[in-house]
């Protein structure tokens, strides 16, 4: 149906005269009949105002079929994740790229701008200028979502939560510190107040559920200070911050497994400000276990040491080769900012070739 066959059926079904129709938008009755001839389309304006009156959206008033739709939408996501699934770069690029172009398609559709803006926010480029572009996207997109103000709940939060998880490559710290104060207080959040309300099982598994998340919040609040130390923050410090996350994660699990889960970039913080304290034997041991783990990390490894959630079971995730050769390289630099009592030890010259030896053996060009 066209346009003005839509307003023509919808007009007689409410019983309205084109008079009274034009009465109602403080129009007149020639631009009713220009509109149901297909002669003319109303202002953009007035398409709330008619989509109210008829009970319809106006995606209906436009002849969108939305069952047609939420299939094409649909179908657009099953072939990113396609590409996604996929785990290289060229893939994820190809991904990207879909959800952009759907996109086109459909610009106000939270549902794809949401998943694109997530995809950004776990980038698969190797290069980090690149990388940073893509927060950057990722950052713009949310905005959008934030401004719209039929976005509430699950995709409002997201979109928070992604803009602060890249603040610090953005330099958008200000605006996400912003936006995240106005998110729910802890102490109202569901996981609190689940473990008030329910009893039996299902009490009980709200509140391991509320036990686990705090212990994370906190992990997380304490290794902050590694990874993004303040500027008279001290090696000492570090080491202080890093004893408490570790007896932290303890409370879940009942040995050092948990060291598996955390992310590279924390061995190396934790190393760096063990050899700055003059325990070298300590940031090796701690930086040859993270060149293993790296490696390791190639084949999906999963394990559980909890007896208080023997349901848990926690998954190294699985890095792609050319993934742990830009890591290698990365920390290549970065290793270069070690003491010089540490470049000194042998045991240095150790690491870099191991360091190097990742980054070749995985190398995409190679």
């Amino acid at each position: 149906m066209t346009f003005g066959e839509i307003i023509r059926k919808l007009r007689r079904d409410a019983d309205l005269t084109q008079e009274r129709l034009a009465e109602i938008l403080s129009i007149s009755p020639q631009a009713v009949s220009r509109w149901e001839t297909d002669m003319a389309m109303p202002d953009v304006s007035l398409l709330p105002a008619l989509a109210n009156l008829f009970d319809v959206t106006t995606d209906y008033l436009l002849g969108v079929d939305l069952t047609k739709k939420k299939e094409n939408i649909c179908k657009i996501r099953e072939r990113a994740n396609e590409e996604f699934n996929l785990r290289t770069e060229e893939g994820w690029e190809r991904g990207i790229q879909i959800l952009r172009d759907g996109l086109k398609l459909y610009p106000e559709n939270h549902d794809l701008k949401h998943f694109l803006a997530l995809r950004l926010l776990a980038t698969q480029r190797s290069d980090k200028e690149a990388r940073k572009q893509d927060y950057l996207e990722m950052n713009r997109i949310c905005e959008e979502l934030l401004a719209s103000p039929d976005v509430k709940g699950y995709y409002r939060s997201s979109a928070i939560a992604y803009i602060c998880d890249a603040a610090w490559v953005t330099a958008n710290q200000e605006r996400a510190a912003e936006l995240a104060r106005t998110t729910d207080d802890m102490l109202y959040s569901s996981e609190v107040l689940l473990c008030k309300c329910l009893d039996g099982e299902k009490g009980t598994d709200a509140r391991k559920e509320l036990i686990r998340n705090c212990v994370m919040h906190l992990y997380s609040a304490l290794f902050s200070f590694i990874l993004r130390p303040v500027e008279d923050m001290t090696a000492e410090d570090i080491l202080y911050y890093y004893e408490k996350a570790k007896k932290l994660y303890e409370l879940i699990y009942d040995n050092d497994d948990y060291a598996l889960e955390s992310a590279h970039g924390d061995d190396y913080s934790v190393a760096r400000a063990l050899a700055r304290t003059g325990d070298l034997d300590g940031a090796f041991d701690l930086l040859n276990g993270m060149i293993d783990r790296m490696e390791t990390s190639v084949n999906d490894k999963a394990w559980n040491q909890s007896r208080l959630f023997p349901e848990k079971v926690v998954v190294l995730q699985k890095s792609e080769p050319w993934e742990v050769s830009a890591d290698a390289g990365e920390y290549l630099k970065l290793i270069e900012e070690f003491p010089e009592e540490a470049k000194a030890d042998p045991r240095f010259a150790e690491i870099l070739a191991k360091l190097s030896d990742l980054h070749q053996k995985y190398s995409p060009n190679k």
